[in-house]
């Protein structure tokens, strides 16, 4: 499954190379959008032409970019998601570098 449209072509799946850190820096550049639709307080909308803009649809760009992926180089979301915040639940909450 694709998750962008139009945006895979040639992409080969490997490891190293310039296509791992291009499909990041897209994934990063749905995030400038986000700040961008942020500053622009516009939360969730759509053009009259049917395009949804603002936050949520920035956000949701950002998280198809991620998926995306994930898929490219053969890896469970789904697992790795969850074995995060499995780890993440064994570490002290911390503010400011503090224990609290």
């Amino acid at each position: 499954m694709c998750t962008t449209k139009g945006h895979r072509e040639g992409t080969t799946g490997a490891r190293e190379g310039y296509e791992f850190p291009a499909h990041v820096a897209l994934a990063h550049t749905e995030l400038s959008e986000v700040i961008e639709a942020y500053r622009d307080k516009v939360w969730s909308e759509t053009r009259e032409d049917g395009k949804p803009i603002g936050v949520g649809p920035e956000l949701a760009d950002t998280i198809i970019r991620v998926l995306d992926l994930f898929q490219i180089w053969g890896l469970d979301p789904d697992y790795e998601i969850r074995r995060v915040l499995a780890y993440n639940w064994t570490r002290p909450y911390k503010h400011g570098g503090r224990n609290l």
